[in-house]
């Protein structure tokens, strides 16, 4: 070895020595992360408060003048005898005063449960400007990491998605996040649905139903898992809800019907609505916003006419196509700012948000994927929005799905949600007596107490991107994000199999429901 080779390898040890050290001291800490869920938001607002006010004039006179069409003789029961009336070509109109008065029911915040071993601190508090993350959508394909080629989604994959989602720090819920090919019967789709995520995680979820028919089944089920009739509405650790409302102003019927049974129900009305802008929306910004808005006010509208105590969410999606092909163009700087003015609507109605904000058209978790997915979660998040759906694993325009990038996307959300924290000034981090010590004393502050105290508390560590020296990188192989990112995924794979069903339910529940996924697949496969 050449003395420029040896002096090279002593300071790669030094440096190495050096990190180890300050590893153990971290590890002997009992710090809050840096990046746990429920920082305030806010700071971004793409609109002024006239033009967040005109919006609202734009979206209250097309509910009046225009409505929402193929309204059903149920909804009409419940809501001509409060004020609203039929228009022209029989769409449902809901008149400006009708719908202030319904925006002046006082909308309180709400809790989805973290369950099982999970600390309380993985409740997720629905309110004020908390933002949370969330994953989400339903892939119909999967990336396969060893080939890079993609295959329809299964109950398995839905199962290991929310058991990636239960090992990752900066996602706070888990969801749907993979159509079940492999499950024909809808009622069975949405059993094995709500299974495979309770079973997967025990951080709360999102998810969806298929009818109208499976809403009694499904809550049968989530009470067995939750330890007894009416338990879940007691603490409840999912939420679901429909898109009623179809783009452009007309209801879907079952849909529809899903929406009064959960409202009627009590229970957390996880509605949404996705108009596309310049396909099932104007092609001006203000005018997607208003028609979302429109949209989702007449799907609040309903569900308070038909339940005024029942809690809902302000979420529509920030849709749009590609103008010169039309195809969907999920990553757009365009769906980044239009997400965080709906976020500003919602708030400005003082109603908890929630939004699609980690979507990319990239096929694959490269630099298109990073930017992309960034731009929105970040600009969403920066609104204030109180849940960033869709936020992590998903690409090619929410249509595929890919555990790789989901293990990148926690990464991505650690910076997110450390610039959502902001910047704390106080007497101790101002830190003007540590400056006089370290300035005449050590002259550095790599071991200063208060670097010791502050450094897990006030920084963010990820776990895949690198920032080791070329010389490092070069003696490990020169690995890409991607290979990093297989190789967690590896661990994640064959080590992570939560137990949160315990054994008495888990059978009552295989008595009760066809439940496709098996024992076997559920724990690692050298466990006997």
């Amino acid at each position: 070895m050449t003395d420029a080779a040896a002096a090279k390898a002593t300071k790669r040890g030094s440096r190495r020595r050096g990190r180890e050290q300050r590893a153990a001291e971290r590890r002997a800490t009992k710090a809050t992360p840096s990046t746990s869920g429920g920082f305030s938001g806010g700071a971004f607002k793409p609109l002024s408060a006239q033009e967040v006010a005109r919006v609202h004039g734009a979206a209250l006179e097309v509910l009046e003048t225009i409505g929402i069409g193929d309204p059903t003789q149920e909804l009409l029961d419940i809501v001509l005898p409060k004020g609203c009336v039929v228009g022209r070509g029989g769409r449902l109109c809901f008149p400006a005063s009708l719908m202030e008065d319904i925006l002046a029911i006082p909308q309180p915040d709400f809790t989805v449960f973290a369950r099982g071993g999970r600390s309380p601190e993985w409740d997720v508090h629905i309110g004020g400007d908390k933002v949370y993350t969330a994953i989400g959508a339903e892939a119909v394909m999967i990336l396969d990491g060893e080939t890079r080629t993609y295959r329809q989604t299964v109950l398995r994959d839905l199962y290991d998605l929310a058991r990636f989602a239960d090992a990752l720090e900066n996602i706070h819920l888990a969801g749907q996040q993979a159509h079940l090919h492999d499950v024909e019967d809808i009622l069975e789709q949405d059993i094995n649905t709500i299974y495979a995520l309770a079973a997967g995680t025990d951080k709360p979820f999102t998810c969806s139903l298929r009818n109208r028919g499976n809403i009694a089944p499904a809550l049968e089920l989530l009470d067995m898992i939750a330890g007894g009739a009416g338990q879940f509405a007691i603490r409840p650790f999912c939420t679901f809800g429909p898109i009623a409302v179809i783009s452009p102003l007309r209801f879907e019927e079952d849909r529809l019907g899903m929406l009064i049974d959960i409202a009627r129900s009590g229970l957390m009305n996880d509605a949404s609505n996705a108009p596309m802008a310049g396909a099932t929306a104007p092609a001006p910004l203000a005018g997607v916003l208003v028609q979302g808005t429109a949209e989702m006010l007449a799907t609040i509208a309903v569900i308070k006419l038909t339940n005024p105590d029942c809690p809902v969410l302000f979420a529509p999606w920030p849709f749009l196509a590609d103008l010169r092909t039309g195809a969907f163009a999920s990553g757009s700087g365009e769906s980044a700012v239009l997400g965080a003015a709906y976020a500003q609507m919602g708030k400005f109605y003082g109603y908890p948000t929630s939004h699609g904000a980690g979507m990319t058209d990239a096929k694959m978790p490269d630099a298109q994927a990073g930017f992309e997915k960034a731009s929105l979660a970040m600009l969403v998040g920066q609104s204030g929005a109180n849940r960033i759906k869709c936020v992590a694993g998903m690409l090619a325009g929410i249509k595929c799905c890919s555990l790789e990038c989901l293990v990148t996307d926690n990464d991505l959300l650690g910076v997110v949600l450390r610039s959502i924290r902001g910047i704390e000034v106080t007497d101790e981090t101002l830190s003007v007596e540590t400056i006089r010590d370290v300035v005449f004393d050590t002259g550095h502050y790599l071991g200063h107490s208060q670097t010791m105290k502050f450094m897990e508390t006030e920084y963010t560590y990820p776990s895949l991107s690198d920032r080791t020296s070329t010389d490092e990188w070069e003696l490990a192989g020169s690995p890409s994000l991607f290979e990093r990112a297989r190789e967690r995924t590896r661990k994640i794979y064959d080590s992570h199999y939560p137990q949160v069903i315990d054994p008495a339910t888990d059978a009552a529940i295989r008595t009760k429901f066809p439940i496709h996924l098996a024992r076997e697949d559920m724990s690692p496969k050298d466990s006997g």
